[in-house]
């Protein structure tokens, strides 16, 4: 409400002093003839094909500035005809923009140019206004500028109007320093262009070009140094949208009587020197914060700034040399309002009070580090901060920005990337490197797709650090928690249009971290889509937080920079709780360029997918070098933006492949085909797959292997690698005991007749004979016949195929007696068990070619049901 009043009541003065200042027009601007450091040129006339469909023909743009150490006159003169009723609006009122404080306007004259060549000068017939400028004041900026209005009488649709004023006067806070900007081009065409800087002797001026800009011709008048630029048929400059602040792509010149930066900081080091403003009052705070804070430098400078912070309310009154010259902390304190400098000098008082070292930076909020690539000049900079030491540590203080959170290892620091150090030894430009968060946005978005099994329950938990978390405090505490909670449902509802508040929403600040976390709560009761194609249920998410952040590119080149947000740190999690049975990936993809780090890293374990970007720019700007590389980098991302998450209905798999259809009957024979296909590659590979030498065979007593793999093996080939068991065994018999026996037939083809045979055998074989389970082995031997009768009765097309699978791995079973017996005589020869026991590559190849097989009885076995 304090706040509103001051609004109103600034207002109020500004448009008293505006009705005052418009009956004095004569205080501030006269009418009288160039004076005589200005050069004549006569505007261009007759056709001019570069502007043949432009409403508008600059037919003379003439700048003319005149610089010295102790005064600065700019003339301005501009010949337009004007082609069309909007472009009679626009010049029917001439505006010049100065600085009552120190300017004064010299109207030299105002004529109108009729078609037929008639020449009317209406001079004394316009009305002149003075209206107060103050663009900036919703940011509580007043510098009272004010505007001249002159409007032009008689103006009509094919005339053409020549006008032209000179400027007077320069800042006093300035000294001897001036600038300028000279622009070679405009956006429309111009018949003829003319741009003079005239510099008196002894003055010091310095120009850089950009875009191009041709060389002056320079010439030596008198006591003047004359730098001069003529154009003819100037076409009109196209410059691309989106380039970074601070950025010169017009053709143009920039002049300055500045030569290093340190110049600008040593210039005004006597208005910010802390030894002169050590008042009581200063001295006095200084005491209460070392009081509060014995022996802790850190702490003492954290006060410091809150101190200013809370008791200095932000007003830049720029008035005259106040635009650049700090107030007395005194008056500063007295008021309890002041701009950037003010409250910087203050700062830096009390800190100099409390023997902790500190200088005002001057930065420019708008360039940041593009600000190196700028000409040395005094207006460079638009703000001013502090830099502060303690210990080996450097710290950029802004305190404008009002009350912040966290301790002064966490607090927002000024992110200006470069700025000009204001003391009597400055060095000049200098890199603010400062300390920065992991990640200023970091959101964990969780969809937990197990707990309700008619909705998803989501969880959005969004911490903000530093600068973001100041922001959103500041939010909270004006329009309060009930409204944030309304703004993040709206947001969450756009995305999720059945959503559910299902909890109140939660913040949680952290002071000493400078942290700040919304946590919302909600149900999603209907956002499962039905896929035709797969016969279930699909859900999708996308890191929307995060791609808002992303830049636009839309171009296919470029041949500027174009600006990108900077600094941002940005991770957005997706975190989803599914059933553990659910697939899940991991990888991870980057997709970075020049400017900025483009992650994604999916991270998998059974019940639990997490997906997390992140995004953390490197640069303001994106170079035209580097253009094409950005835009890949952005289409990689956005290629996988959206998460994928299938619930699987009933059949669904089976629907997806295009098994639905098939019956029973189908199933058993694609079943019983891919296995005969699959068996007989595996016999091919027996068959020439070169056999162990009889020195590796007497290395091991028949052939053992870990009961692991035994029963792995033998259930995922539904028995068949028992078979191969079997022959392995009646092999080594052969080729070690010299018997004269066919391993293929009693290992692979009747098996289950030489079971009788061969179970007898293992159980009396050396080193050690086992009698109990000698007498076991013809029943066993009988179980494992049946059992394997019983399979091959099943497979008629009556017989349930659970049963079917049953009966095909019982005899497995009954065949584990003797394959631990083989284990039991191999004690002594571990380093063969050992080698039996690998899951090799032909292990892990055979189980793949029977998961299909498992797959498609599983399929079978669901229908049949």
């Amino acid at each position: 409400m304090y706040l509103r009043f001051l609004a109103v009541f600034a207002f109020i003065l500004t448009s008293l002093s505006a009705q005052a200042q418009a009956q004095n027009v004569d205080q501030y601007v006269s009418v009288t003839p160039p004076e005589d450091w200005v050069v004549h040129h006569e505007p261009a006339s007759g056709s001019f094909g570069l502007a043949k469909d432009e409403d508008r023909i600059y037919r003379l743009i003439d700048k003319q500035m005149l610089a010295s150490d102790t005064e600065e006159k700019f003339f301005y003169r501009d010949v337009t005809s004007l082609m069309s009723a909007d472009a009679v609006d626009d010049y029917g009122s001439i505006i010049i923009a100065f600085n009552p404080a120190y300017e004064t306007i010299a109207l030299h004259h105002v004529r109108i140019i009729r078609a037929t060549g008639e020449v009317v000068d209406v001079t004394q017939q316009g009305e002149m206004q003075l209206y107060r400028r103050e663009s900036d004041r919703e940011q509580r900026i007043y510098d009272g500028s004010l505007e001249l209005a002159f409007l032009v009488p008689q103006l009509k649709q094919g005339d053409t109007l020549d006008y032209a004023y000179t400027a007077h006067g320069r800042n006093p806070a300035l000294g001897p320093h001036w600038q300028y900007r000279f622009s070679h081009n405009y956006s429309r065409p111009t018949q003829r262009m003319r741009d003079r800087l005239l510099v008196a002797t002894g003055t010091p001026a310095f120009l850089k070009a950009h875009g191009g800009a041709p060389e002056p011709t320079i010439t030596q008048l008198g006591d003047f140094t004359e730098y001069a630029w003529a154009a003819e048929n100037v076409p009109g400059q196209s410059v691309e949208d989106g380039i970074p602040k601070g950025y010169r792509a017009w053709t143009s010149t920039t002049t300055s009587s500045v030569e290093f930066w340190s110049d600008i900081g040593r210039f005004f080091a006597p208005h910010y020197d802390p030894a002169q403003y050590q008042n009581t009052q200063v001295v006095g705070i200084a005491n209460t914060i070392r009081t509060a804070h014995p022996n802790a430098p850190k702490a003492q400078l954290r006060a410091a700034l809150a101190y200013v912070q809370k008791e200095v309310r932000y007003t830049a009154v720029q008035l005259g040399v106040g635009g650049f010259i700090p107030r007395d902390p005194a008056r500063v304190l007295r008021r309890g309002f002041g701009d950037c400098k003010d409250m910087t000098v203050l700062l830096i008082s009390i800190l100099y009070a409390l023997d902790i070292d500190a200088t005002p930076l001057l930065v420019n909020t708008e360039y940041g580090a593009g600000l190196n690539d700028d000409i040395p000049r005094i207006r460079a900079f638009d703000h001013v901060v502090v830099r502060a030491s303690v210990g080996e540590r450097n710290y950029v203080l802004d305190p404008t920005r009002g009350e912040q959170l966290g301790n002064l290892d966490h607090l927002q620091q000024g992110l200006f990337g470069k700025g000009v150090i204001i003391a009597p030894d400055s060095v000049g430009m200098i890199t603010t490197y400062v300390r920065q968060p992991e990640y200023y946005n970091d959101v964990v978005d969780t969809f937990d797709l197990r707990t309700d099994p008619d909705a998803i329950l989501f969880t959005s938990k969004a911490t903000y650090v530093g600068s973001e978390a100041d922001g959103m405090l500041n939010w909270a505490n004006s329009v309060g928690k009930a409204e944030i909670e309304k703004t993040f449902f709206d947001y969450f509802k756009g995305i999720y249009p059945s959503i559910e508040i299902t909890n109140p929403l939660e913040l949680v600040i952290d002071k000493t971290r400078a942290k700040l976390t919304v946590i919302t709560h909600y149900r999603l009761p209907d956002e499962w889509e039905d896929d035709t194609e797969t016969g279930g249920q699909v859900f999708w998410a996308s890191p929307e937080d995060l791609l808002s952040k992303l830049p636009k590119l839309e171009d296919d080149t470029r041949t500027a920079p174009f600006a990108i947000a900077h600094p941002i740190r940005f991770r957005h999690q997706l975190k989803y709780l599914v059933d553990p049975s659910w697939g899940y990936d991991n990888k991870t993809d980057f997709f970075n360029s020049a400017a900025f780090d483009l992650k994604l890293a999916v991270r998998g374990k059974p019940g639990t997918t997490t997906w997390t970007y992140s995004y953390v720019t490197k640069s303001d700007r994106i170079l035209s070098k580097t253009w094409k590389d950005a835009r890949q980098a952005l289409k990689g991302l956005d290629d996988t933006r959206w998460v994928r998450l299938d619930r699987p209905g009933e059949g669904a798999l089976v629907t997806r492949i295009g098994l639905d259809s098939l019956s029973e009957d189908d199933w058993v024979a694609v079943v019983v085909a891919y296995m005969v296909v699959v068996v007989l590659a595996m016999l091919i590979y027996v068959s020439y797959r070169a056999p162990p030498t009889e020195a590796e065979m007497k290395l091991q007593i028949l052939y053992p292997v870990s009961t692991a793999k035994f029963l792995i093996m033998s259930v995922g080939t539904l028995g068949v690698y028992s078979l191969y068991w079997f022959w392995q065994n009646w092999r080594w018999l052969r080729d070690v005991e010299n018997q004269n026996v066919s391993p293929f037939w009693r290992g692979l083809g009747l098996a289950a007749l030489w079971n009788f045979s061969l179970f007898r055998r293992i159980a009396t074989q050396a080193p050690e004979a086992r009698p109990a389970l000698s007498r076991l082995a013809y029943p066993l031997a009988g179980l494992y016949l049946v059992f394997s009768i019983i399979s091959q009765v099943l497979d008629g097309e009556d017989s349930p195929l659970v049963l079917t699978v049953l009966f095909a791995i019982l005899p497995v079973l009954v065949a584990l007696p003797f394959q631990r017996e083989v284990l039991r005589k191999n004690v002594e020869n571990q380093k063969w068990v050992a080698r039996n026991s690998r899951f090799g590559w032909q292990a892990i190849v055979t189980l793949l070619l029977w998961l299909p097989i498992l797959f498609l009885m599983g399929v079978g076995m669901g229908l049949a049901e």
